[in-house]
């Protein structure tokens, strides 16, 4: 029998939480708004930046081996030295801010410096040129753009990881699908309206672009800085302070997580799963030049691709909170690699390009959708950064050696951009493989429904 509610009975208000942070639907709703804020200019930056710089990079002169060590190895390279000494440092560091805003505000200043400088790159070039006369003016610009490139990267990557584990500490993972859903919507309406209205003119008005893009990232990142909160953490063990540096720390524990066989394949799996994406898509719009195609018809598909991506992103985000993202990123890395090996045989015309180019984001659209929530489901959640850069050290090898190699087999094939298709098919592949014997260890832990993630 039921006791009858009485009459100043109030109804309890749903609420999430995740560690010491409760919210109910509004505090909810404002916490996604503001991390929202944070990755729509996020956004803004990854999905701009990158193919000018290509561009601007290639009109100066550079080779796609050049192009391949300064915008993938190099930085990538960095990421290898820093990260391990960034992950440690986060997940064991305390004050009134957090352990995790701290150090994205602090990346956020030499982020803007780095797009200022590319955006100047013109008059700068023109400054070295007239200090050193004997250098042609594209080889001064190449080196302003590296040099500015390279210390716009140093933000990036003091940001990256945090911004994950940011997210990692203060959203409920039972809505970590649909939060990245959004998540994906915001940074498709940024580049679908990007591509389609402004790549064509991007190219000749870099300066504009990079300006506007640096000032409204250091807005946005700032503002979410401020009113994101994170909450209290439990105090860091003591290890021997002062006897041994950062550096040697995160080493070995990079070497203890490593030595674990489960680690190993699943470290496996997701550096091949995230590498397929990647040959195809660096060198998509030198393919589109090569074949005589516009930068603004090209835009164009981009644009059709993410406005499809958008619709789908949400729907996706509620998929892999049902069937978890492991189940869900194979599904989609089958689908690629069936496409790409099309591709490689199929795209000779300006039509068939635009049919790969507008698969190729879609499908790779969806995988970084449903794989967004999969290390936060696969990692302990007391030392999310520290295991993610065991995962990223090992990563940034692989992408010092394959990025360079593949652009150099690329000028010695002459620029036959379709192996770039092949090398994401033959990838995919091995993927599919690595996640059957990945699932097995995974079933080991509790699989699906028990899983528990091994710590060191």
């Amino acid at each position: 029998m039921t006791a009858p509610q009485t009459e100043n009975a109030v109804p309890e208000k749903k609420t999430w939480s995740i560690g010491t942070l409760v919210y109910d639907r509004k505090a909810l709703t404002i916490l996604f708004v503001l991390l929202l804020i944070g990755d729509l200019v996020w956004a803004l930056r990854a999905r701009t930046l990158g193919p000018i710089a290509q561009l601007l990079l290639k009109n100066h002169g550079s080779s796609d081996f050049f192009n391949a060590l300064m915008l993938s190895s190099i930085p990538t390279a960095m990421g290898m030295l820093m990260g391990p000494v960034i992950g440690y440092k986060s997940d064991r560091y305390r004050s009134k801010w957090g352990r995790r805003i701290p150090f994205i505000m602090i990346s956020t200043p030499i982020t803007f410096v780095g797009m200022i400088g590319m955006a100047a790159s013109k008059y700068l070039a023109g400054l070295l040129q007239s200090f050193c006369p004997s250098m042609t003016l594209d080889v001064a610009a190449l080196w302003i753009l590296s040099i500015t490139w390279i210390i716009f990267e140093v933000g990036v990557l003091v940001s990256a990881g945090v911004f994950n584990a940011l997210i990692n500490d203060v959203v409920p993972h039972s809505l970590l699908g649909r939060f990245f859903g959004l998540f994906r919507i915001v940074s498709l309406l940024v580049g679908a309206g990007f591509t389609y209205w402004f790549f064509g003119y991007a190219e000749a008005h870099h300066e504009v672009v990079f300006a506007v893009v640096a000032v409204v990232y250091a807005i946005g990142i700032t503002a979410m800085c401020i009113f994101v909160k994170e909450g209290e953490y439990p105090p860091v063990e003591q290890g021997g302070p002062g006897r041994r540096s950062n550096f040697a720390i995160a080493f070995e524990y990079l070497k203890k997580c490593s030595s674990s066989p489960f680690y190993w394949l699943m470290f496996s799996l997701i550096i091949v799963m995230g590498f397929v994406w990647m040959p195809s898509g660096t060198f998509i719009a030198l393919y589109a030049k090569k074949l005589g195609i516009s930068m603004d018809y090209y835009g164009k598909i981009v644009s059709y691709s993410y406005m499809t991506s958008m619709i789908l992103a949400y729907p996706l985000g509620m998929w892999v909170d049902k069937f978890h993202p492991l189940r869900c990123c194979a599904v989609v890395t089958g689908i690629y690699t069936v496409m790409t090996f099309w591709a490689g045989f199929g795209v000779h015309d300006q039509t068939s390009f635009a049919i790969a180019l507008y698969l190729q984001n879609i499908i790779a659209g969806a995988y970084w959708t449903v794989s967004s929530p999969l290390q936060m489901r696969l990692f302990p959640r007391s030392q999310f950064a520290q295991y993610g850069i065991v995962g990223g050290t090992l990563s940034s090898i692989l992408h010092i050696l394959a990025y360079p190699l593949l652009g150099k087999l690329l000028d010695a094939s002459g620029h036959k951009y379709e192996y770039a298709f092949f090398a994401a098919s033959a990838l995919g592949a091995v993927t599919l493989v690595l996640w059957v014997l990945f699932y097995r260890k995974f079933n080991e832990y509790g699989g699906l429904k028990n899983y528990k993630a091994p710590e060191f």
